[in-house]
Parts: C-alpha cells; structure tokens; sequence
C-alpha cells in the first residue's frame, strides 16, 4: 500500500512521537510504501525523512499563506503521477492540504489527537469543513476524543474508530531497569534517594496548565514536610510563557523545590524515573507521557473531565479528582507521596495496563487496519470512469498490475460493461494484444443480450487482431447476428476469401 503521510510538523511532542513510532513499527510488519509531507519541520525530521521520500512546506503555524496553491502546484502534479493509494493525515489542522490534494481523488483517513478546545483554537472553520468532508475515517486515540468527533461534529460512529496512543514494545523492557533510573536521575538532578519526585509535562501552553502545576506544587509543600522535588519536563525555556511561570515560581517562593528542563529526548528516562505524574492539563486527548510514565510503574493523578487521562486512571492506575479542584489534587498528590504501598500498587497495575492494551504492535496493527479499510472504501467511491483514466496515466506496472485487478472486480460486481470495453480498447491500443482479447471475448460471450450493441463491437474488435482468416470470419458473422447494421462489419466479411476447412471454433 503506497501511503502519503501528513503532518503539521516534526517537533518532539505527543502526535508526532506517536505518529513516527506506529509508521515505523508498520513498515517493519506490513508492505508500506510511504511519502510524508510536512506542513513544518522539528526535531524529528531526521526521523521523517529515514521512512521516505519527505517534503517539507514551512508554511509556519498560520493557515495557507497567500499564493500557497500556485506555488506548490508542481507538487501536486509529481504527487499526480506518483499517485498514492491512501492520505493518512496526522492531528485535524492538516486541512488546507488535505483541500488541495482533493483533486486527485485519494481517499484519506485521519488520525485524531484534539479535544474541542484544541481544534476551536488551531483549526480554520474552511480546514476544519475539509477535514470532516474528505476523510473517509477517523481515528480517535482516546473514548473522548470519539465522542467528541460523533457528538459535537456528527460524524457517523462507524467511521470513528478507537485506538489508544502506545509505547515502543521495547521501553517496556526499561522497568527492569527502573532502580538504576531513579538512582541515575537522582544523581543528575543533585538529590539524594530518599528524595520523591513528582513529574508534570508539557509545553507551556494554556491547555497544558503549567501554572497549575506551580500552584498544586505550592499546596503540596505547604502540607508535606518530606522531602519532595517537582519536575516539569518541556516546554521552551527561553519563551515568554516561560518566563511569566518563574514569576509565580519566586513569588510563591518555591523555587528550589521545582525544576522546568525543557524539550528533551529523554523524557521517558526523567518521567520514569518518578514517584507519581501529576497530569494537571485543562484539555489533553491522551498525551503519550502519561503512558510513559506508566510503562515505568507510575501512577497517576488527574482531573475528571479534561479528556483521556481518567480513561486511563480510572482503572486503577491512579486518580481522577473534580475538573480544576486543586486542594483535591494536592491531597491526592500527598496521599499517594505518604503511602508507598499504595504508590507501588497503582503503578503496577498502570505497567499491566500498559502492556496489555498500549504495546506499539498492537496499535500499528489496529492502525493499519483503518488504513486499509479506507483505502478500499476509497477505490469503491471512485466512479469506474475516474479508476479508468487513473489507470490510464499510472507507469508503474506493478500499480497497473493491482490497478487492472481492482477493475475487473469492480466490473463483475457492477456489471459496468462499457466500462469494460473502453479499458479493453485502452489496452488493444497499448499492445497487450493476449489481455485484450481476454476482455473482448469475455464481453461478447457475457452481455449478448443485455447489451447486445457492446457484444457486437467485441465480436469486431476480436476480428481485429484474429490472423487465422476463419476465425474473423466467424466473428464478424457473429458481430452482424447482434447488429446486423454494423457498416464494417459487412464490408470486412465480404471482403474475405471463401473460410478453410474449419478446426473448431472458440
């Protein structure tokens, strides 16, 4: 299955990790052929352009910029000719492309990481009516990002299909090691053992609610005397939202007791190496980091009502407390640091959890799944008349080879018989005389009476390209029995010598 790829950017956060690591993981199990095309770059590009051909937009996080159409029309054409089977296009702001490649008539499956806030804030209302128009299905990576598409955007339930976000099968072998973590990360960040850690992450962004993290940080220390550190990991140390936490930080005077270290390819190792995850987002779909911190048996804490996490929680791997109630937070948060029988309990089952229904092989297959679901309801959309002229400017033989498959199925499921003869035609004029005459025979002999017209000019198109002279003769007489008025038919037959002694006919 040949697949263009899209995506908003290559940036190390949730739905790009997850997206890199469920293509990497298909490619290893499945025949996939894939093309990306990135809205903007990141620091994963690298890892983008290792799983194919990678074009990159730079269109920057506004929406189409002026002449944007014009001046990637050229590519729209190399994708024309080097037509994929499927879009999968990655998180709901893909919509501007996803418009200007609907003239190649590509079916297109979405997968979805937004919750309403999200995409109120960073999707166009026009991208937003293209993505819900062209995709033909939807994966949502949390019950409450499904339920959002079906009830807010009336998307039928069928076409939404659920599949959680996952880890690398492999990170799940890092509990084994998870003493050696803590002890490395302790040492690292300059604590002793006995030192808790609790870890938040995230950018800095309003959904992502740093600020609360600040303030539950600040109730916790004010009702435990123990020793705890509070780790917040990503976000842009040098932005302004940055700077306007520290503020809090200082004023609140709590600053030796938090630590923020920003963007890191080592975010796994620091969240696991922790004593509890306070996921305090406003709105998250399903962030990968509470799985990934689970995978290295932590438990969590979250707020009910904030998307995806409390799917999670709720089954024993943590908490969820009332949306936004801080004091029941931070009480949970000093509940789980007091009792480490409780800690370890929770995380344990969040690791089983895990590893039963988050392994990254898992939801490569499920995603494949979708993918090739959509990709066959996409041919079936596509009028015989569109898959003829596909077919007729694809090179690839092995594309025409699938390309011819999928026609003669969809020819004798629809009984679209001139359909037929014009692809039979099509290939006559391209030489490929022995499947053409396949074609020809199978509707002359098929459709005397239904269409007895296209019967006819099949019985002619045979005598064609016949060499034994009997042979056209017993075509063309055959042609003129269904239609008696075809003008060269008569002028062909009367034209020919008297036959031979006949051998047989077919």
């Amino acid at each position: 299955m040949k697949v263009l790829v899209v995506s908003h950017d290559a940036t190390r956060t949730g739905a790009p990790i997850l997206l890199l690591n469920t293509l990497e993981e298909m490619k290893r199990r499945y025949p996939l052929d894939l093309q990306i095309l990135l809205k903007n770059g990141g620091e994963l590009l690298s890892r983008f352009q290792r799983l194919g051909e990678t074009y990159l937009l730079d269109w920057g996080y506004s929406f189409l910029p002026q002449g944007g159409i014009a001046r990637l029309s050229p590519l729209l054409g190399f994708f024309g000719q080097k037509r994929p089977d499927l879009v999968y296009a990655n998180t709901m702001t893909c919509g501007e492309v996803l418009s200007w490649l609907a003239p190649l008539k590509i079916p297109v499956a979405v997968h979805v990481h937004e919750l309403e806030f999200a995409i109120d804030c960073t999707v166009s209302s026009p991208s937003l009516e293209t993505t819900l128009r062209e995709g033909l299905a939807f994966i949502a990576v949390s019950r409450a990002v499904q339920e959002t598409l079906v009830r807010r955007y009336s998307l039928p339930p069928e076409r939404v299909h659920l599949v959680y976000g996952a880890v690398p099968d492999d990170s799940l072998e890092g509990r084994l090691r998870v003493g050696e973590i803590r002890k490395a990360v302790r040492e690292e960040l300059g604590v002793g053992e006995e030192t808790l850690l609790v870890g938040g992450s995230g950018s800095f962004a309003w959904h992502k609610a740093p600020d609360l993290f600040v303030q539950m940080a600040q109730k916790v220390l004010s009702q435990r005397a123990g020793k705890v550190l509070f780790l917040w990991v990503g976000g842009d140390l040098e932005s302004q939202a940055y700077a306007q936490i520290q503020h809090d930080v200082e004023r609140l005077g709590i600053g030796e007791a938090i630590r923020f270290l920003g963007t890191t390819d080592r975010a796994q190792r620091y969240l696991g190496a922790c004593d509890l995850f306070a996921m305090v987002s406003r709105e998250d779909s399903f962030p990968l980091v509470v799985l990934e911190a689970a995978s290295h048996g932590v438990p969590m804490v979250c707020f009910r009502g904030s998307g995806g996490a409390c799917e999670f929680a709720d089954q024993g791997a943590g908490v969820s407390v009332p949306y936004l109630d801080l004091d029941s937070f931070s009480q949970e948060v000093v509940g789980f640091l007091d009792d480490p029988k409780r800690r370890e309990e929770a995380g344990e089952r969040a690791r089983r959890i895990v590893e039963r229904d988050h392994t990254l092989s898992s939801c490569a297959a499920k995603v494949y799944g979708v993918l090739q679901a959509a990709c066959r309801e996409g041919k079936e959309r596509v009028s015989l008349r569109e898959l003829l002229s596909l077919y007729a400017q694809e090179e690839d033989p092995k594309a025409c080879g699938e390309m011819e498959r999928e026609l003669l199925d969809r020819w004798q499921r629809e009984g679209a018989v001139g359909a037929l003869y014009n692809f039979a035609s099509f290939l006559a004029k391209r030489g490929e005389r022995g499947v053409s005459q396949g074609l020809f025979l199978f509707i002359a002999k098929t459709w005397p009476e239904k269409e007895p017209g296209l019967a006819a000019k099949a019985w002619y198109k045979l005598s064609e390209t016949e060499e034994e002279a009997w042979r056209r003769r017993e075509y063309l007489e055959r042609c003129l029995q269904l239609l008696p008025e075809h003008g060269l038919a008569k002028e062909r037959l009367q034209s020919l010598n008297p036959p031979a002694a006949k051998g047989g006919g077919r």
